[in-house]
């Protein structure tokens, strides 16, 4: 693993441009999966990975949001 100013990148991740010291960074040039797996390892998150022959149906009040099969890789923020 590699460190930027206190934050630990995993290893095989390669930070875009990110400016640390930017109180307000453009997250645009990092790819969805540098921002999945970053968030996957944060404490008060929960991932649900599904594989290829998984049916997958997430529903909520509203109705089915989800009835696919994956792979397919789910966030939940518990906090």
């Amino acid at each position: 693993m590699k460190t930027v100013k206190g934050t630990v990148i995993p290893k095989g991740i390669v930070p875009h441009s990110l400016s640390f010291e930017d109180e307000a960074q453009d997250l645009s040039r990092v790819s969805t999966a540098e921002l999945h797996t970053e968030l996957a390892r944060r404490t008060g998150v929960r991932e649900l990975v599904f594989g290829p022959e998984d049916n997958v149906l997430i529903a909520g009040n509203d109705g089915v949001i989800i009835d696919d099969y994956g792979p397919v890789r789910v966030l939940i923020n518990v906090d």
